[in-house]
């Protein structure tokens, strides 16, 4: 009886232990920031899932809602946010937020427009860009490799 309790006790130990590190500040630190391009210095990609905004703090503040990790993916690549594991995805009239499931639709793959490492175009909107204005605003952008706001840089 005692060898049980002692056994039941540990695990409820052990999955304390686990949740704190899941919530950790360390863990949050996972995954990259996706910094806007040299016109918004200082902003970044974030998302209140399925809301995608840019942030204008990123320099100074650093929360999970501003992780991402790029995944290669069907002849693209899935730009997937850690916060609640949604994609950025896109839509024909321009919005972009974020969806779970993404593995499924083709307008949550993206890839580098005509080679150029820093724009993001959708694959299934060809010729749409990620782009972002300084108030916010997130959307798709017909690609123009003069438009500082369409480029994003991935940084640790």
């Amino acid at each position: 009886m005692r060898r049980r309790k002692f056994t039941a006790f540990f695990m409820g130990i052990t999955v304390v232990a686990s949740m704190l590190f899941i919530a950790s500040p360390a863990s949050a630190a996972a995954g990259r920031l996706f910094n806007a391009g040299p016109q918004m210095t200082g902003y970044c990609l974030a998302t209140h899932e399925p809301y995608v905004f840019a942030y204008s703090k990123c320099s100074t503040e650093k929360y999970i809602d501003q992780r991402w990790d790029v995944v290669n993916w069907n002849n693209g690549y899935r730009i997937q946010s850690l916060y609640l594991q949604g994609c950025l995805t896109a839509r024909a009239d321009g919005s972009v937020f974020t969806y779970y499931g993404c593995e499924n639709y083709l307008d949550a793959r993206w890839r580098p427009y005509r080679g150029q490492w820093g724009m993001w175009e959708n694959a299934y909107y060809t010729e749409r860009c990620l782009a972002a204005h300084p108030n916010g605003h997130v959307f798709l952008s017909p690609c123009n490799l003069d438009y500082s706001d369409q480029y994003w840089f991935m940084n640790d």
